[in-house]
């Protein structure tokens, strides 16, 4: 029972991320799949270390409210 929910946990979160946009998808790849730094990001993205933290911060309130719909269902 456990593994079956995790295996449901893990691909609503699969699918809700499919629903943010390519940068803001990218932006999270970036930082939590690659590790890597503000600084990086920005370099990659070609954009400054702000933009990327208000990208971020708006991409993570998107994933948020995209579970939490979900988990509502």
């Amino acid at each position: 029972e456990g593994a079956y929910e995790d295996a449901w946990v893990q691909q609503q979160v699969r699918d809700a991320l499919q629903e943010l946009t390519a940068e803001q998808q990218h932006v999270l790849a970036l930082r939590f799949s690659q590790e890597r730094s503000l600084e990086e990001t920005a370099g990659i993205l070609g954009k400054t270390v702000t933009a990327v933290k208000a990208l971020q911060f708006r991409a993570v309130a998107s994933l948020r409210r995209l579970l939490e719909d979900r988990l509502r269902r």
